[in-house]
């Protein structure tokens, strides 16, 4: 998408006003605007705001070298931050307590319990899935009768 022609004059306008105020509304600056180039009646509010303020807060963003998302060195360290997670360590009391084991009938035969509970989420998720926007909110408003199935069938 090609970028559409501006008023230089116009964008001369928006420059200076918002390096004096950027508090200014686009609503001013298109009035602004409108008073030195009669093309900008042409434009609704929404076109001007694109086509000047935008990219005159842009401009002055990244000379700054601020911006909403920031700049690329910004970027590059948040994600590396993402891949190295930081190594959590265990509070002392925690490590020294000892190891919990799974009951031996519930490690025993997992398959069956672990079957029942699938079968009922399965259920849940049919019922959410078919039901209407009206009819959402009862199924929903039913939980608790699917949260006692499950609980019964891993007990």
């Amino acid at each position: 998408m090609g970028e559409r022609p501006v008023d230089d004059r116009v964008l001369a306008l928006v420059r200076r006003e918002m390096s004096k105020n950027a508090g200014l509304t686009s609503s001013e600056l298109f009035e602004k605007a409108k008073s030195i180039s009669p093309a900008m009646r042409r434009l609704t509010i929404q076109q001007f705001h694109g086509r000047y303020p935008l990219r005159v807060s842009r401009e002055l963003a990244k000379a700054g070298g601020g911006g909403k998302r920031g700049g690329k060195r910004s970027r590059r360290v948040k994600a590396a931050r993402r891949r190295t997670a930081p190594a959590v360590k265990a509070p002392a009391a925690r490590a020294a307590a000892p190891a919990v084991k799974a009951p031996a009938a519930r490690a025993a035969a997992p398959a069956a319990s672990d079957e029942s509970i699938r079968k009922v989420l399965l259920e849940l998720a049919q019922a959410v899935a078919s039901s209407d926007a009206a009819n959402l909110v009862m199924v929903v408003g039913q939980i608790d009768r699917y949260v006692d199935r499950i609980r019964a069938a891993g007990a």
